[in-house]
């Protein structure tokens, strides 16, 4: 892991998130990245998992995405709309929020950059790219955490088995995580609560998160550098 637990602090109210298909839109990124490495415009065919399958790539293909990917891009994964209101507000009402990543902890500097300090670093898990259920079972006990969200079945399952914890999923959304879609996500009891009760405070919406796009980039502008063209991250701004 690429952040330490420390496993005798006081008992807080952490929750945690998985990164991926929750908070962040590896989707939209890891396509525009393909779409300029293979010099055409990519759209996911099926809801496979496998991008291979997914956006129906030769292995060749998708190998060379990935080289590129990991060198250039894992700090230009975007956030999803929805993410900046549900977690400022879960922090506004006491929680401490972890994230935890299926991402070697090379990359773990340019996890941050992506979630632009939604997330501290130093609350962002790497448990490398072939991390596994139980780890993350393994990292909810040493948090004590009090909800975990995850958009990965084996993930959610082993927490439900494990019972410790309260577990949500983003699955069935798996290409919306906490952005816009026509279904919102299966939020654990525990994060429901905090939410309810901010959502008394300041009248947040249940599925439409209120936010304002910063000034960025966008797939049509011209690359820089020789870099592929890139975008801002959505930046929630309190209303």
């Amino acid at each position: 892991m690429s952040a330490r637990i420390q496993r005798n602090r006081p008992v807080a109210r952490n929750m945690v998130f998985d990164l991926d298909g929750v908070l962040l839109d590896f989707e939209r990124a890891w396509a525009l990245c393909a779409s300029w490495t293979l010099a055409r415009e990519l759209r996911p065919l099926c809801d496979a998992y496998h991008l291979v399958d997914r956006y129906q790539l030769s292995k060749r293909e998708c190998d060379r995405v990935w080289d590129v990917f990991h060198a250039d891009w894992w700090d230009r994964v975007p956030v999803y709309e929805g993410a900046w209101e549900v977690i400022t507000s879960l922090e506004s009402a006491g929680a401490t929020v972890w994230a935890v990543t299926n991402v070697d902890a090379m990359h773990h500097e340019s996890r941050a950059l992506s979630l632009q300090g939604l997330i501290p670093q130093a609350r962002i898990l790497c448990l490398g790219a072939r991390g596994t259920p139980s780890e993350r079972v393994e990292v909810l006990r040493s948090l004590r955490a009090r909800a975990f969200l995850d958009d990965q079945t084996p993930n959610t399952n082993a927490a439900a088995e494990d019972g410790s914890v309260p577990v949500g999923s983003c699955a069935s959304r798996r290409l919306y995580g906490l952005g816009s879609g026509s279904r919102a996500p299966d939020l654990p009891k525990g994060i429901r609560l905090l939410l309810s009760r901010r959502r008394d405070e300041k009248a947040i919406p249940r599925c439409g998160f209120h936010y304002r796009r910063c000034p960025g980039y966008h797939a049509g502008m011209p690359s820089v550098a020789g870099r592929p063209p890139a975008y801002r991250n959505t930046r929630a701004i309190p209303m």
